[in-house]
This record gives structure tokens, sequence and C-alpha cells, in this order.
């Protein structure tokens, strides 16, 4: 079996969120880890955001760590140090990010299930006779969304919000 944290590629997931008492209120959010494979460099790359599309402010953070002991990848779980998770269930996926500026705790609902792209989920990324220059790409579409974030931007007050909404996660990997 190949090494997943070698093999990570991609984990994406976008979403948009409103308060639960607020719906006319929208924010967006989103939570990548990509382990990319660069003339022999391969390191863990962490972005997470959230924006308040209301107030015009977006809030992003990024990390980029060559060896730590404390992310790891496996079949059912993404973890980067304590800043962020992903963790794979039979009917829901549950992530979480925690910055200086925002934090958040989401339960993402499968809903209609996967989406395998190309043929059965595999992308011909160049040449058509090169199995090396294929990847392997699925994603979940219109995922039901609930839980909590937390925004405490420098200066300003904390504030926690009950939140629901919708969000698309992405999985790509491959040589």
């Amino acid at each position: 079996m190949a090494d997943p944290e070698k093999n990570l590629g991609v984990v994406y997931i976008t979403g948009y969120f409103s308060e639960l008492d607020k719906p006319e209120e929208l924010y967006s959010y989103q939570f990548t880890v990509i382990k990319p494979w660069i003339y022999g460099i391969s390191p863990f790359v962490l972005q997470l955001a959230v924006t308040d599309i209301q107030m015009g402010k977006h809030h992003f953070r990024q990390q980029v760590k060559f060896f730590n002991k404390d992310i790891y990848v496996n079949e059912n779980t993404v973890n980067y140090m304590s800043a962020a998770r992903l963790e794979r269930q039979a009917e829901h996926m549950l992530v979480s990010a925690k910055t200086d500026l925002f934090e958040f705790d989401l339960d993402l609902n499968k809903g209609k299930g996967a989406t395998w792209h190309g043929d059965d989920g595999v992308l011909v990324m160049g040449n058509p006779q090169k199995p090396a220059e294929r990847t392997v790409y699925y994603s979940y579409t219109n995922m039901p969304t609930s839980g909590k974030v937390t925004l405490h931007p420098l200066e300003e007050e904390k504030r926690t919000m009950q939140v629901s909404g919708k969000s698309w996660f992405d999985r790509q990997w491959g040589p």
C-alpha cells in the first residue's frame, strides 16, 4: 500500500455559513492541507481562512513545515499539529482549526456522497501512456455543515457563533 503521508496531495475544503440567529449574515471558510513534491522537497502546507463577507474582512493563516512529528496522515485523519484536524467518519467529517484570529469546529455531513472526477476518479495529468502522470480525484459537494466558529481578530472583541451552512470537499493525490 502507498504511504498515505507521501501521497497526501491536496485536501481542500471550502464552505459558507451563517450564524443560526442571523442567517442574513454570510461568512466563508477554507481548510487546505497540501503536501506537494517539488524538486525532491515535500513540505506540509496548511492554509486556513475565514471571511466575514458583510464586513469585508478576510482572516488568513498559513504554515509550512518540512519536518514535524505532530503532523500525520492516515486513511481517515489529517492532523496538522495543534492547528488543524480533519477526521472522516461513516456519514460525516469533522474539521477543526485554531489560529490567533479564529477557530472553528465544524461537522460536515457527506450528503449525497462522493463524486469521482475523470475516469472513475483517475485524471490524466500529462501523457495518457504514462501512469506516473495520473492522479486520483474525488469531491463531496453540497455538504450540510454545522458547528461553532469563534472570531477573535486583533484588537476586536472575541465572538463565538453557532453556525450552519454548506461545504465542498476535494481530495486529490498521486504521483
